[in-house]
């Protein structure tokens, strides 16, 4: 009995340490660790004690206090991490994030234009296959800040875990990007296109990228890449020998020696 009793309180413990909680980002600008721009539950809730987790939602809403145009920043000192992070639709303000930020997402991502990176970023999006659902990509247009775009500045998506991802539109963002699929990522594109500076996939399970167009610069595809019904326009490709491609555009000859 005091074993069962043991086991249900390192259970009620273990629940409560992971517990969610859904974090709103408020007062305009200011750093993601200043503990005064949390609120939880709404943006009208409690201070946040400590900062988002991984196993923590973040919205930005009507309520987070930016300011329609202008440069306002929302500063990231190292890496941003949190499991859904949620652009709301309410949102009308015009929010900057810092060059070099580090997005770390393990839910859903949802973006909006008025919100923009300085030059570069890398958004690191990880997936568990202990999930039921896939973790939604809705990326409508522009990660980065128009006015803040060099060619020696390249940002990235990086899809990794052994869960799912499902792309909810086209990806085709400004600036240079890098499209990387890596671990055992699984990604449904469902029939969306991915527009790119480059794309790799080195994942080693077999996505559903459908009839999707890839383009872009430069592509690198493994053995576990499913091209059977996808259309190839890039530049420059590297691909294994046994892809089945349903079309192909290239500028110039693809490496196939590997």
């Amino acid at each position: 009995m005091k074993l069962k009793l043991y086991i249900l309180l390192l259970f009620l413990i273990g629940k409560s340490f992971f517990a969610q909680n859904n974090y709103y980002w408020v007062g305009g600008a200011g750093s993601w660790t200043d503990l005064n721009h949390w609120r939880i539950g709404s943006s009208s809730g409690q201070t946040a004690t400590i900062i988002p987790s991984r196993y923590d939602n973040v919205y930005i809403n009507s309520g987070s206090g930016f300011p329609a145009s202008g440069s306002v920043t929302l500063t990231i000192p190292s890496s941003a991490t949190c499991k859904d992070f949620i652009i709301d639709d309410s949102f009308t303000g015009k929010v900057n994030f810092p060059a070099g930020s580090i997005f770390n997402i393990y839910g859903n991502l949802k973006w909006k234009s008025n919100a923009g990176a300085l030059y570069n970023m890398t958004m690191n999006l990880y997936a568990d296959s202990s999930n039921s659902t896939p973790n939604l990509i809705d990326i409508p247009d522009n990660l980065i800040d128009p006015n803040y775009i060099y060619i020696n500045y390249t940002s990235s998506i990086n899809l990794k875990g052994n869960g799912t991802f499902k792309l909810v539109r086209n990806f085709a963002s400004n600036g240079y990007f890098q499209f990387n699929v890596s671990e055992s990522a699984f990604l449904d594109t469902d029939n969306k296109n991915i527009t790119s500076q480059q794309f790799v996939y080195s994942s080693t399970t077999a996505s559903k990228l459908g009839t999707s167009t890839l383009a872009g610069n430069l592509a690198t595809f493994n053995a576990a890449a499913n091209l059977t019904q996808a259309t190839l326009s890039y530049s420059n490709l590297t691909v294994q020998t046994t892809q089945d491609i349903k079309r192909l555009h290239c500028l110039q000859l693809p490496d196939m020696s590997r």
